[in-house]
């Protein structure tokens, strides 16, 4: 039995070859992983450079654990993300190896059991991220070991003189080189191999469980094997087979394999997932995960009865143990079994699949998700719908487009009771009563505007709604004033100053009322001046301190400035010919996000119009940029055809854009 675990240089691993069985996690290493090692590699070769290092210190890689499955030849049990980086390190240094070092053997490594004879499908083991093709976008790991070897090769390119050093110390050729190994300062690994490698010859099934327990174990506490990854094991053992059946088991589950990651690219379309779902777990990338849980339920609810499957607990781990006991069950076919579960999982993702292809569908269940996303215990929700419609997987379109239609006029349906306990209407439903009834009709009409565009089949993007949290209402027409503090007071009189001096006011029919509004804002200049209280000299930074706090006192206590604000104010309001009960109302309303809602503040229509343009065409890494949903956009750009002037939000707007809403709500609800 190998000594466990011992520490080894990691020079002895060049010789080796490692494979990394089907079940083990894809690799995963991200941009931070991948420099955080480099940088540590950097920083203990400065340190050793420098003569900081204490004697016989090295650098420690986590444990590397095998199995010997024949000479020099591992199964990779746990170890598989460091290695295969520092793979990826050691090819992105093959000229400076070539160039500086002796030995010029690298280890090679694998998603296959025939390193000699690679599967022409292996990216790994034929080096095929070493060019930029599209190679790289056919499964998940492919692209993640493109993404891991481009950012080495940039880390390179920024640090050019670790090249050398870096290929000597990991090719063992470097001023240490000649020392006993235990006196080397260098990288070592914590190498664990199990004593199914002394044997020579063993058990394959046993071997694939017993790996498949150890990795489990290795990772109790760190990233443990998700109920989905233990899945793709069982799933996955060709091993299992004898004969002639391990050749076509071996064969089909490497058509699984690949059908598996075109499922699962196509799940992280963020289109797809948040028609269905929108809900990631961190811990369990996979989405492929929520296919197993509608497998598992199916076969349960077959199997309900069998003895075998009774004591099944409603776990986190239900659809594990379902799908394990369907493949183990006794007297059971096994490849009939698993080909039966496979095929399960492909129904069932290409029932998902034609509801994404059908944009009447596809928007109408994404709506129906998007209605509970402010609902309690919403996932629990959502996953219910979606089953509920799973259920109705028989029925033809028209017969399924009315189910969903019924839950979509049951979820927006007006039923709030007003102060006289009659049930409120579109037209009196209102911003500070029936807020919520208000953004679900509104988030109707944006979806189906979308979905109804001329000459577009593109999808609402329910992911960026979700994700900028587009719920917030924000008055078309800026409500009035409400507590605005002193500075905010000052903010806004400077506004409507500057609105009042637009050449366009003075077009309008009503020319008595601009005159009025600028004598009231000219009073209101007196009272409402914030000095600037960030200037670097002490004595006047500290004077206008004193001047703001004097002003704000008289600002708070004054009943004429408030009505000099109130006849500013109104004046626009008359413009507008915006009357109280309208100013709240469902006529007034459009969808932002929070950080836009205060942006907008109290501007009139063409500035809020002017912020909106810039903020949906920041640049995405901006804080600035957000989502604007099409209904938002032609409100802020005059809904009617008939526009007189941009500035205010007009009566005739208004009407167009409420009879529009009104179209599309009593289409589902009456």
């Amino acid at each position: 039995m190998a000594d466990n675990p011992r520490i080894l240089n990691f020079y002895h691993l060049l010789n080796y070859r490692f494979n990394i069985p089907e079940y083990q996690r894809g690799y995963r290493w991200e941009k931070k992983q991948v420099v955080d090692l480099m940088n540590d590699l950097k920083d203990f070769i400065d340190r050793r450079a420098a003569n900081q290092l204490k004697d016989k210190e090295f650098y420690c890689l986590q444990p590397v654990v095998v199995y010997k499955i024949g000479d020099n030849h591992y199964d990779v049990i746990d170890g598989q993300q460091r290695l295969t980086t520092l793979y990826l390190i050691l090819q992105a240094l093959k000229t400076t190896i070539e160039d500086n070092c002796d030995n010029q053997n690298i280890y090679q490594i694998g998603y296959s059991k025939f390193i000699d004879d690679p599967k022409e499908s292996d990216y790994l083991n034929n080096n095929y991220f070493l060019n930029d093709d599209d190679k790289q976008y056919l499964t998940a790991d492919n692209f993640f070991i493109r993404q891991a070897y481009v950012e080495i090769c940039n880390w390179f390119r920024n640090n050019k003189r670790c090249r050398v050093p870096f290929a000597q110390m990991l090719m063992n050729n470097d001023s240490n080189s000649n020392l006993a190994d235990e006196d080397k300062k260098d990288l070592r690994v914590i190498w664990y191999e199990t004593d199914y490698g002394r044997k020579d010859c063993y058990d394959p099934v046993q071997l694939e469980k017993d790996s498949i327990e150890i990795f489990n174990r290795l990772n109790y506490g760190q990233i443990k094997l998700t109920d989905t990854e233990l899945v793709k094991a069982l799933i996955m053992q060709s091993d299992c087979y004898l004969g002639e059946k391990y050749a076509s088991m071996e064969q089909w589950t490497s058509k699984v394999a690949a059908d598996w990651d075109n499922m699962e690219k196509k799940l992280h379309n963020p289109f797809f997932w948040s028609m269905l779902n929108a809900v990631e777990d961190a811990n369990n990338p996979s989405h492929i995960s929520f296919l197993l849980s509608f497998a598992a339920k199916d076969i349960y609810e077959e199997k309900a009865e069998d003895e075998y499957f009774r004591d099944i607990k409603r776990d986190n781990h239900f659809d594990y143990v379902v799908i394990d006991r369907w493949l183990s069950q006794p007297g059971g076919n096994r490849e009939m079994l698993v080909k039966d579960l496979w095929n399960r999982v492909m129904d069932i993702f290409s029932l998902f699949e034609s509801w994404y292809e059908d944009l009447e569908i596809y928007h109408r269940i994404g709506m129906l998700v998007l209605f509970l996303e402010r609902t309690k215990e919403r996932d629990s929700r959502v996953n219910n719908l979606i089953r509920e419609l799973y259920a109705q997987k028989s029925l033809r379109k028209s017969a399924f487009i009315n189910i969903l239609n019924g839950k979509i006029a049951s979820a927006v349906k007006i039923c709030s009771k007003n102060k006289d306990n009659e049930t409120n209407t579109l037209k009196s439903i209102n911003y500070h009563d029936n807020p919520e009834e208000i953004i679900k009709v509104l988030e109707l009409v944006n979806v189906i505007d979308h979905h109804r565009r001329p000459n577009d089949n593109s999808r609402f993007p329910f992911h960026l709604f979700k994700k900028y949290n587009v719920t917030s209402l924000e008055h078309i027409h800026p409500q009035n004033i409400v507590d605005l503090s002193f500075k905010d007071a000052c903010s806004w009189l400077n506004r409507k100053v500057y609105e009042l001096k637009g050449h366009d006011l003075e077009s309008l029919d009503d020319k008595d009322l601009i005159p009025a509004a600028k004598e009231a804002a000219e009073a209101l200049q007196h009272s409402l001046v914030y000095l600037d209280e960030d200037v670097e000299d002490k004595v006047v930074r500290e004077a206008n301190k004193k001047a703001n706090q004097k002003a704000a006192k008289q600002y708070e206590s004054s009943k004429e400035i408030k009505e000099l604000m109130g006849k500013v104010d109104k004046v626009f309001d008359e413009l507008a010919g915006m009357k109280d009960e309208e100013m709240h109302s469902i006529r007034n309303m459009a969808l932002v996000d929070k950080k836009t809602n205060s942006a907008l503040q109290n501007y009139l229509l063409d500035t809020k119009r002017n912020i909106l343009k810039e903020r949906s065409e920041a640049d995405p890494s901006s804080e600035k940029h957000t989502y604007v949903p099409i209904t938002t956009v032609l409100a802020f750009k005059a809904f009617s055809k008939y526009v007189k002037e941009l500035k205010f939000w007009s009566l005739s707007d208004r009407d167009a854009y409420y009879a529009h809403i009104e179209s599309i709500y009593n289409e589902f609800v009456k």
